[in-house]
C-alpha cells in the first residue's frame, strides 16, 4: 500500500473511530434516559398512591394509578430494550468496520486499538457492558410486570 493510500485509509479509520465512540455514547445516553424515566414513574407512583396502610390493600383508584404507571413502565422498558438492542448491534458493526480498516493499516498486534488478539478473540468478542445495556430494560420490564401482577392480585 502506498503512503497516499495509507493516509486515506488512516483518515477513514479516524472517522470510523469517531462514529464508534458516537454510537457508544448514544447507547449510554439511552440507558440514562431509561433510568430517569423509570425513576420518574416510580416517584409518580410514590407521590400519588396512599401507602399509609402499607402496600396492600390498594383502593380501586390507587390500583388504577398503579396499573397505569406499570403499563407505562412496561411500554418504556420495551421501547428502550428494542432501541438498545439495535444500538448495540450497530455499535458492533461500527467496531467491525474500524477493525477492518485497522487491519489495513497495521499487521502488528502491539499496535492494534480496536482489533483483539486472536488468542483472546472469543473472550473479547462481546463486552460485558453490552449485556448490561441489553439486560437493564428487560429487568425493568419484569419489575413493572411484577408490580402490575401484585396490584391485580393484591
Amino acid at each position: 500500500m502506498s503512503d497516499t493510500e495509507k493516509q486515506i485509509v488512516g483518515q477513514i479509520y479516524e472517522r470510523a473511530l469517531d462514529l464508534y465512540v458516537h454510537e457508544d455514547n448514544l447507547n449510554w445516553t439511552k440507558l440514562h434516559n431509561l433510568l430517569y424515566l423509570n425513576g420518574g414513574l416510580l416517584a409518580i407512583a410514590g407521590f400519588t398512591v396512599d401507602f399509609t396502610d402499607g402496600l396492600m390493600p390498594l383502593s380501586p383508584s390507587d390500583r388504577t394509578i398503579i396499573l397505569g404507571i406499570a403499563a407505562l413502565g412496561i411500554l418504556t422498558s420495551l421501547v428502550f430494550a428494542i432501541a438498545l438492542h439495535f444500538g448495540a448491534q450497530y455499535l458492533l458493526a461500527r467496531k467491525a468496520a474500524a477493525a477492518r480498516l485497522e487491519a489495513c493499516l497495521t499487521e502488528e498486534e502491539d499496535h492494534w486499538v480496536v482489533r483483539t488478539r486472536t488468542s483472546h478473540k472469543s473472550a473479547l468478542r462481546v463486552s460485558p457492558t453490552l449485556w448490561l445495556l441489553r439486560a437493564t430494560p428487560l429487568v425493568f420490564c419484569l419489575a413493572w410486570i411484577g408490580l402490575m401482577v401484585t396490584a391485580i392480585v393484591g
